[in-house]
């Protein structure tokens, strides 16, 4: 036989399977479980809530701001910073809620701004506190309704601020407008320096009962509350309003302020935020929320505060949850980011588990293929090299096949095999060391020095002859 051919025979002759061979089954199931603790890391980082918030309190000097810092107080214990934004008042902050990219999470909110619209992007937690609508003049006689405002100069509070919408809206339910009234843009302050100077005629402003500008207003001899006959009225016609009384003496028994009962109308403040912020920090704010203003005062009833609905605002799930079901049992035993990271987990458990039944029953029987896959590729290795050495006569081609039963030999032994499929692999080891015994025959025959006949001697060749 040729060189040539006896490479080509060498080169057709080369084993499927060699010794160096893995096949890859071996790394589906730390691929599989690696991949699933990736995943829920992911997850788990995806969901868990931002530390920051930032709330839009109006002034400086005003009650949200009190509110403001009680909320970041009880915050701060659960690991929550709370930023707090000055801004003009109640409608710069429903506008900055509003605004993409502003950076405000929640703000305090005057009911009466929402102007009927829908507003997609923020969420109510609820109606938490009333906040009086103060009306103070300076006319004569004694006032019962809005309208006898007409023509007189009113301050109606700051641009920017709530109280202004909630003025311009009574305002112009009685017919009063910039056409036929003076209307000043004045802030709480110098709205209450101006009627007491009588720079103005009248003034509306929202206060709480317990500001001393308010007190002032109320002892001073030349002003006096607007008395509201028609109080249920404004509520029918505006539904965020509400209208309510102070007795005499409620406000101070020892100088029986006010001097007389007073119907005022008065909003309730509400705590909105955007509609993406995260679930369980609405149940947060909810909760402190509701910690803070769920008390009674001289204008609440016990328990009529949080409101759980929102005449404005769609309410938040969180904050519904929170009505209806109260604080989880979590987060009443353990830290808030502890209790969170729980349900967090909790969260993804059933559908992981969900996942993991399948998918390891489903590897299980991958596994198990691939085992029966690598035992038929030996049998079937084995079955071309038996049909090689039939064809083979070669000593040369007989040692190249021997090696590679060697080597599928070697591969056979040293693979990880379960136990359950020891008996398939015997078979193998059977076949194999049966078809080297048989190799090894031929070799030994192959190679064995042909007879030479012994030479003639003379007499033989004579004889021959």
């Amino acid at each position: 036989m040729s060189k040539e051919s006896e490479a080509r025979s060498s080169a057709n002759a080369q084993p499927i399977d060699s010794p160096g061979f893995r096949p890859p089954w071996r790394w589906l199931l730390p691929l599989a479980i690696l991949t699933l603790v990736l995943a829920i890391w992911a997850v788990i980082g995806r969901l868990a809530p931002p530390s920051r918030l930032t709330i839009a309190a109006g002034p400086q000097s005003g009650a949200y701001q009190a509110f403001a810092e009680n909320f970041r107080d009880r915050l701060r214990k659960q690991g929550i910073d709370l930023r707090i934004l000055h801004t003009s008042g109640a409608a710069e902050n429903l506008t900055l809620l509003e605004t993409p990219g502003s950076g405000v999470d929640a703000a305090f909110v005057k009911g009466g701004l929402a102007d009927g619209r829908r507003r997609e992007r923020l969420r109510s937690l609820g109606r938490f506190f009333y906040e009086p609508v103060w009306i103070f003049h300076r006319l004569p006689s004694f006032e019962y309704r809005l309208a006898s405002f007409t023509g007189k100069r009113i301050a109606i509070g700051e641009p920017g601020g709530g109280t202004r919408v909630i003025a311009r809206r009574l305002l112009a339910a009685n017919g009063i407008h910039e056409r036929n009234s003076q209307l000043l843009e004045l802030d709480f302050a110098h709205s209450v320096q101006a009627i007491h100077k009588g720079d103005v005629d009248a003034a509306i402003m929202v206060g709480s009962v317990s500001d001393t500008a308010i007190h002032s207003l109320l002892v001073s001899p030349d002003i006096r509350p607007l008395a509201l006959a028609n109080g249920p009225a404004y509520v029918r016609m505006f539904p965020f309003l509400a209208h309510l009384e102070i007795p005499r003496g409620a406000i101070d028994l020892a100088s029986e302020m006010p001097g007389e009962t007073i119907s005022l109308l008065a909003t309730t403040g509400a705590v909105v935020v955007r509609a993406d912020l995260h679930p369980a920090l609405a149940h947060l704010l909810t909760e402190v929320a509701t910690a803070v203003h769920g008390g009674s005062g001289l204008l609440e009833k016990v328990g009529e505060f949080p409101k759980q609905s929102d005449p404005e605002y769609e309410m938040a799930d969180a904050a519904v949850r929170f009505y209806r079901h109260g604080t989880p049992y979590l987060y009443r035993h353990l830290s808030f980011w502890f209790a969170e990271l729980l349900e967090r987990l909790l969260l993804i458990a059933l559908p992981a588990i969900a996942v993991a039944y399948p998918l390891t029953k489903g590897i299980k029987y991958l596994y198990q293929y691939a085992v029966r896959w690598r035992i038929r590729q030996w049998y079937q290795g084995l079955r071309m090299l038996e049909a090689r050495m039939s064809r083979s006569v070669a000593p040369a081609e007989l040692d190249l096949c021997a090696a590679q039963l060697d080597a599928l030999a070697e591969d056979i032994r040293t693979a990880p095999v379960p136990f359950e499929f020891r008996a398939d692999v015997e078979i193998v080891e059977t076949l194999l060391r049966a078809t080297q015994s048989g190799l090894r025959a031929r070799l030994s025959v192959a190679k064995a020095p042909l007879a030479r006949p012994a030479p003639m001697s003379a007499d033989d060749r004579g004889s021959s002859a």
